[in-house]
């Protein structure tokens, strides 16, 4: 490591120039070269999936049975303060259906519809079905005809009126302010999955864009929705890179601040604006290695440029500072700058190799975006360790040799008394507890300590597809309430069975992996005359439903 930082010093003393050009010349191309690559569309969530079986096996069913079949999509409507078991309520609903089957950009990828499973269920299609498609006339008839559809519908399709509004609530007992329709689409294959997030973008606009009754607001959910979001999750990620660049630049100004001069406002705002640009040069070599190392982007890296303001300035500020103080100490500007290298440069190496080590442990992660994440942000680090122990010094060895040689150099009192004035004050304050009261000290450090361990057992390692939604989208609004409050949110499980699946061993496996559904956490189940059942469609239900030859209306929920 020694032999390293050696090298580095010297190379810096007699090469500054071409130091400084082909850092410039290097990082500048690496960012051309991948520039372009990253400001692709980072794609759906393939990113983030690992090669599993499970994986594995949609992929099999894919290609087996194709993608023939339909997937729900959610409109959550919700009444300010009112009900949603009105004549404005059917309105509004009917009206956002009848522009999605038919007016919207999506209108032709909604499924045809079926007696087992039409197109569309709204959460009155109880009270439609017992007035025969005649919309009722008041309040009173509405919940009238609702009553009566439902208690004429089989207890397992009743049950699933009940799936339609938050769980726990009666829609005929009272007032409920929010319920759930179900519009079918057609599963998208691969290749028309991003022709697929456009349209529903242009949907979900046109949706907010209707005139509903007063009071009545119709929302659109699916997991397929939420990719219509990355647009929010990118300008979210500009944004906080945004504020991490200010709040740096306001750190850097406090930290490398001198003197009451005017010549210090010009150092200190040269020594910050050097340090910001070398750590743009360091992103550049990220992006350069992004299209050198993967195929596609992903929407875990979009966090690296964040990471790197901070990590890339403490290297700056361990540099500069150190070059100070040799400065104050009498040292010319060359003695300075290689000693400031030495010195530091042995504790950065360290601090690089641990913290890139850490970050390449994501290298063994079956989830390919944590991977990416992993490798670039270690050679973000390593870029920015480079560029900060050879062309910021670089660069200030020819500005303060230029300056020294004028006669334009601070005096050396003024690095002196002015380096981090107001850092050292708070540092020394802060060391008067140690100093007077440690055992006060002690304490308060072990209960914060055992705070923060106590924390560290209750955090999950769960995922959601909601952690890469901004926290101020609708799209999670909605996703949240649907999750919350009611039993289904519209999401499948396909399983897939090989071998001789017309054996009796294998018609007994099903009846009784159907059975063992219903102990399975998060399944959906139905409350029927033979016990409790999971809800879904399965060759079992199908021979089922078969021998019984009686068609169910409610069978639709199957795909929910």
């Amino acid at each position: 490591m020694r032999r390293v930082v050696i090298a580095l010093s010297h190379l810096v003393e007699r090469f500054p120039i071409p130091v400084i050009v082909v850092a410039i010349v290097v990082s500048v191309g690496l960012g051309v070269y991948g520039f372009e690559f990253n400001a692709q569309d980072s794609g759906g969530n393939e990113a983030f999936a690992p090669d599993t079986p499970e994986l594995l096996a949609a992929e099999r069913i894919g290609d087996t049975f194709g993608d023939s079949g339909a997937v729900p999509m959610q409109l959550l409507i919700t009444a300010e303060g009112g009900d949603v078991v009105t004549v404005d309520a059917l309105a509004a609903i009917q009206a956002a259906t009848q522009y999605i089957v038919s007016e919207s950009a999506i209108a032709g990828d909604v499924a045809p519809g079926s007696e087992q499973q039409p197109s569309v269920v709204t959460h009155l299609f109880p009270a439609l079905a017992a007035t025969q498609g005649t919309p009722p006339a008041s309040d009173a008839e509405l919940k009238a005809a609702f009553d009566a559809g439902v208690a004429a519908l089989p207890p397992e399709q009743g049950q699933f009126v009940s799936f339609l509004y938050p769980s726990g609530t009666d829609p005929l007992a009272g007032p409920v302010d929010k319920a759930m329709s179900i519009v079918f689409l057609n599963a998208p294959t691969n290749d028309t999955f991003d022709a697929l997030i456009e349209r529903l973008d242009d949907m979900v606009t046109g949706l907010g864009e209707l005139v509903l009754p007063t009071g009545y607001e119709v929302a659109p959910f699916s997991q397929e929705i939420v990719f219509t979001t990355q647009d929010e999750f990118l300008q979210e990620v500009g944004r906080l890179f945004g504020q991490a660049f200010l709040i740096i630049i306001v750190i850097l100004f406090t930290v490398f601040w001198f003197g009451r001069r005017a010549r210090a406002f010009r150092r200190t705002a040269a020594d910050v604006g050097l340090t910001m640009f070398t750590i743009v040069l360091a992103l550049m070599w990220v992006w350069g290695f992004w299209k050198l190392l993967y195929d596609a982007p992903n929407p875990m890296t979009q966090i690296i440029p964040i990471l790197l303001i901070g990590l890339g300035v403490d290297y700056s500020i361990h540099l500069t500072t150190r070059y100070r103080e040799e400065i104050a100490n009498g040292n010319d500007v060359d003695g300075a700058i290689n000693l400031a290298i030495r010195t530091v440069g042995i504790s950065l190496v360290l601090a690089t190799i641990t913290t890139a080590v850490g970050f390449l442990t994501n290298i063994t992660n079956d989830i390919k975006a944590l991977q990416g994440f992993g490798v670039l942000s270690a050679v973000g680090i390593v870029a920015s360790f480079l560029l900060m122990l050879t062309f910021v010094p670089a660069v200030r060895y020819l500005l303060d040799r230029r300056a020294e040689a004028a006669g334009r150099f601070p005096a050396r009192d003024e690095f002196a008394s002015g380096e981090g004035r107001l850092l050292s004050r708070l540092a020394g304050r802060a060391a008067v507890v140690a100093q007077r009261a440690p055992a006060v000290a002690l304490v308060a450090a072990l209960v914060l300590g055992g705070v923060g361990a106590f924390g560290v057992t209750r955090l999950e390692t769960s995922f959601s597809f909601l952690d890469f939604v901004p926290t101020n989208s609708p799209v999670r609004d909605t996703a949240e309430v649907l999750l919350d409050e009611f039993a289904i949110v519209g999401e499948t499980t396909n399983v897939l069975i090989e071998g001789d699946v017309t054996s009796a061993d294998a018609w007994n496996a099903m009846v009784a992996g159907f059975q063992a559904a219903t102990s399975v956490e998060n399944v959906t189940t139905l409350q029927t005359e033979n016990g409790v059942v999971a809800l879904g469609d399965t060759p079992v239900t199908l021979v089922a439903q078969l021998a019984q030859e009686v068609p169910e209306i409610g069978q639709a929920a199957g795909a929910v």
